[in-house]
């Protein structure tokens, strides 16, 4: 049995096509803290490429 205040080193692992992409990436203390576990949350965020018709875009039209 674990007792203590330790620490895990938790990793998220980006593939290398994929770490431009890379905005942040947090740790969230509480639910260790509350000791429902000897984990820390961990947030990634990423950038999405943008598609056709978001954000007000129209869709490529096929040419005709």
């Amino acid at each position: 049995m674990r007792s203590g205040n330790g620490l895990r080193f938790d990793h998220l692992f980006v593939p290398t096509p994929h770490a431009e992409r890379f905005l942040a990436c947090d740790y969230h203390q509480e639910a260790r803290e509350a000791g429902l576990t000897d984990h820390a949350v961990m947030t990634l965020r990423l950038g999405l490429p943008s598609t056709p018709g978001e954000q007000g875009e129209a869709p490529a039209a096929g040419a005709g």
